[in-house]
């Protein structure tokens, strides 16, 4: 896997790209880290020494994690420990915006805004959306087990998928992600700036 900050990067990236703000940038950024919750007992067992526990119920929980159906899983688990929606913060913005645009390009650009910003006041939504671009981060990896089964439990090699850019558990995925990380937190900095400042005028 990639270092977890990776992984945070990525993720925080990511919700400065979809507008995922407060505490929805906080479940997106946990569901970031989700598919690797499960790869504790591959280091208890490791740890222990006990390779046939480590062959038969470590690495089988850990591949499950990182497939479709067991981020779909973990998101519908983790979900339950949260309100069923979170507060929508440009609600009143974006109906505005679409009483006020009502033809043409604009009209559907705002439309997509506002059912954008209706499906991530799901926790559920959050937590699975964040745990597929795990995946997809994980798949830069040199493979292992010959990538990523997306589908697993179906074990064809089409499923597998590997890009082979780093090594896992290296620096590799942080050292080429850090300047993105860094290019969007100063646009983040600078556009909250500009809309205080243009708030400031009125």
């Amino acid at each position: 896997m990639p270092d977890w900050i990776a992984h945070l990067m990525f993720g925080t990236i990511l919700s400065f790209l979809l507008g995922i703000k407060g505490e929805k940038r906080i479940i997106f950024l946990i569901s970031n880290l989700m598919p690797d919750f499960l790869r504790f007992p591959i280091f208890i067992t490791e740890f222990l020494n006990q390779d046939l526990l480590s062959e038969f119920i470590s690495y089988p929980i850990n591949e499950s994690s990182h497939s479709i159906i067991g981020v779909l899983a973990l998101a519908s688990f983790i979900s339950i420990f949260f309100e069923e929606s979170l507060e929508p913060l440009e609600s009143g913005l974006i109906k505005h915006q679409l009483n006020s645009n009502k033809s043409g390009f604009k009209f559907k650009l705002h439309k997509f805004q506002s059912i954008w910003q209706t499906k991530i006041e799901s926790p559920f939504f959050l937590l699975f959306l964040g745990g597929l671009f795990h995946l997809f981060l994980d798949s830069f990896m040199w493979p292992w087990a010959g990538g990523i089964n997306w589908l697993y439990p179906l074990d064809f090699a089409i499923f597998r998928w590997s890009f082979k850019l780093w090594w896992p558990s290296s620096f590799d995925a942080i050292i080429l992600l850090f300047p993105i990380f860094l290019i969007s937190l100063i646009l983040k900095t600078l556009f909250h700036f500009y809309k205080v400042k243009k708030n400031s005028k009125f």
